[in-house]
């Protein structure tokens, strides 16, 4: 007779819909067509397109514009393939979720989710979203042309560039390496065909870009990706690379990306081969080394595909901060010429300073909303990232080994029966329920501060679990007969679903719904929804600036501060407002600092002591400003001796009024 050991609490339970996780460089089609969306023509609007799209649908998006970039996304996680043209299309992009695409053309685009990049499939009501991100800058001011150098040289374009302006490249040589650089810094726009023509590439200075065909090209400079201008003359230059970033085609060795630590990748990395590394999170700093008996070591970062664009090149142990989450592919050569060295070598990859994944649905954070009344699969391989079982909210259950979160919304009254049933007819699946909630405070309950109103810890040979059969029962441990009493609910009302396969063997289950209530699809507001997250140096004072769209369950946020990304200290603590569906902005002024890179991160803090750390801002205090000119209040340039209010311009782009006496 086998028995169940009591073992310490640590854990819940998401319906994690994923397969097998195999991250290859897939490029998925679905046949089944789900709504469709028009794309906002405002920056950072965020269009809903559905609120439950299963992860083998597609979503049509209209309305995309050429050059602007866009962010897809999906509450449920997974793999998302871009198309256009068709369902079956040109494939624009793909890659984890959320996944952001610039668009080559304007017009209709398709939209395949999936659990992952095997093209997974799962019967889950996901939320995807549209999300405008980027507006081209298209200057019509024209100031300078050179021809494209080749030969590894560097060309000026202007010593007077101003960031309001254009520069012409001629000659540029399809397949050849360019790159771009404004001493101002700013913003860089790289258009082909015309001005306002197509986008090639964008980004801050300076910028890197690949020329896709012979001819002439346009770079717009900038301030920022807002398009912001400025007056100020900087000098503009355009560098050929000789040895543009290196490239492999055979790739071997896949790891997810360490939380903590050091993690091996392979113990015999080729420097021909390239690595692919998952759940890499946006915001981290992380450095990648490659260890040989012998010859030069050498290192390229790509993301999006293995020739994707590139995050960071540099002689190992290189280190990088991920622009953004998702996959990551580490290219090993001997020399920055992509040379090849035979011999194993050792490749690894460290979290220097590491934010925490976004979360899954093995995380009652990550839980997946149920829409109806329908069957649907479930599988789950691990307990997920959080202990989130305690003495205080367990009940009958023990630690998380292969854990799926669920809110369960009622729309109709009634009694709310279920069935669990494990697929191979042999694996002991354990559950909990938690509740009732409304769709506003459902997520501040999860993970869960109280014990389970139904809860079922059973031992086989009963296989099948749920609510109902008869039973009178709300919990049960090992002895008990896997059935617990149905629940009598109200429309409205919010529950958090916890399953947990405790035979750990990946199998999936399915649930089956019983009863007289019906189910429906009311989206669960969820905690802090953080907009923007930024810095900026106002006279070698660093102004710290976030803001919140919505906040449920807000205690308050730490702001700390670290001079190598590493060792972090609080130097600010500002109360949340709990609950608040309006706009909400903070900030902090850091005075007195040194000039260096001067790292910041954002931890949120819920009243039940659960914690999220946002993205690090890093800000340069390194370069010294230097003073360009200094006009009175009628535009005259004045000298040291003006006394009254004057305007000081400085290289870096920054303006200072002073009053003299």
């Amino acid at each position: 007779m086998f028995s169940k050991l009591k073992l310490i609490p640590t854990i819940c339970l998401i319906v994690y819909l994923m397969s097998n996780m195999n991250f290859t460089n897939a490029q998925c089609t679905n046949t089944n067509e789900y709504l469709s969306a028009t794309a906002s023509t405002t920056v950072n609007e965020v269009v809903t397109i559905s609120y439950c799209a299963d992860q083998g649908d597609y979503n049509i998006v209209n309305s995309i514009v050429a050059g602007y970039t866009y962010t897809l996304g999906a509450d449920c996680g997974g793999y998302i393939t871009v198309r256009s043209g068709s369902y079956n299309g040109t494939v624009v992009n793909h890659g984890n979720a959320p996944l952001t695409f610039t668009a080559p053309t304007s017009g209709t685009y398709y939209i395949h989710y999936n659990t992952n990049s095997s093209c997974g499939t799962a019967s889950t009501c996901c939320e995807t979203t549209v999300t405008r991100v980027s507006t081209p800058c298209f200057n019509i001011i024209a100031n300078g042309s050179v021809a494209a150098p080749s030969g590894g040289n560097t060309t000026t374009i202007s010593t007077c560039q101003r960031q309001n302006e254009y520069a012409t490249i001629t000659g540029a040589a399809s397949g050849n390496t360019y790159i771009l650089t404004s001493s101002c810094g700013g913003y860089i726009t790289i258009t082909s065909g015309s001005p306002s023509g197509t986008v090639v590439s964008s980004g801050n200075s300076p910028l890197s870009f690949t020329a896709p065909s012979n001819g002439t090209y346009y770079v717009h400079y900038n301030t920022n990706s807002s398009c912001g201008t400025a007056t100020t003359c900087c000098t503009s230059t355009i560098e050929h690379i000789e040895n543009p970033p290196c490239q492999n085609n055979s790739q071997f060795g896949s790891i997810s990306a360490p939380t903590s630590g050091t993690a091996t990748i392979s113990s015999c990395q080729y420097r021909d081969e390239y690595s692919t590394i998952s759940n890499v999170v946006g915001g981290s700093v992380y450095s990648v080394n490659l260890s040989c008996s012998s010859g030069g070591t050498y290192i390229t970062v790509r993301i999006g595909s293995y020739n994707g664009t590139v995050v960071a090149t540099g002689p190992a142990p290189l280190q990088f901060t991920a622009p953004s989450n998702g996959t990551y592919y580490i290219h090993y050569n001997a020399g920055s010429d992509c040379s090849y060295v035979s011999g194993c070598c050792t490749s690894t990859m460290t979290c220097v300073s590491c934010l925490a994944p976004p979360a899954t649905p093995q995380d009652c954070e990550g839980a997946i909303l149920v829409c109806s009344n329908n069957s649907f699969a479930g599988n789950s391989n691990g307990g997920g990232l959080y202990s989130e079982l305690n003495s205080g909210n367990q009940g009958c259950m023990s630690t998380e080994h292969e854990s799926s979160w669920y809110y369960v919304h009622v729309g109709q009254s009634g009694t709310l029966e279920m069935t669990i049933s494990p697929d191979n007819g042999t694996d002991d699946y354990d559950w909990a329920i938690w509740g009732p909630f409304t769709a506003a405070t459902a997520a501040a309950n999860c993970s869960p501060v109280s014990d389970p109103i139904r809860c079922s810890w059973n031992a086989p040979p009963s296989y099948d679990t749920g609510m109902g059969n008869g039973a009178t029962d709300t919990s049960e441990g090992a002895s008990g007969d896997g059935w617990i009493m149905p629940l009598d609910v109200l429309g409205d009302q919010v529950y958090v679903l916890l399953i947990d396969n405790f035979s750990g063997s990946t199998n999936p289950f399915s649930l089956t719904w019983g009863g007289t209530a019906e189910l429906s699809c009311v989206p669960v507001v969820l905690g802090v929804d953080i907009s923007l997250f930024e810095g900026t140096d106002i006279e070698s004072n660093n102004q710290l600036v976030w803001k919140t769209n919505r906040e449920v369950d807000n205690d308050y946020f730490i702001l700390e501060h670290s001079e190598d990304g590493t060792n972090w200290n609080i130097i600010s603590k500002k109360d949340g407002f709990g609950y608040s569906t309006e706009i909400k902005s903070y900030s902090h002024l850091h005075k007195y600092v040194t000039n260096t890179m001067n790292y910041y991160r954002l931890t949120q803090v819920d009243f039940n002591g659960n914690k999220r750390t946002y993205g690090i801002v890093v800000i340069d205090n390194n370069s010294a400003k230097t003073l360009l000119r200094t006009l009175n209040l009628l535009g005259q340039e004045v000298n040291d001796n003006y006394k009254g209010l004057v305007i000081e311009y400085y290289d870096d782009n920054s303006i200072i009024k002073k009053f003299r006496k």
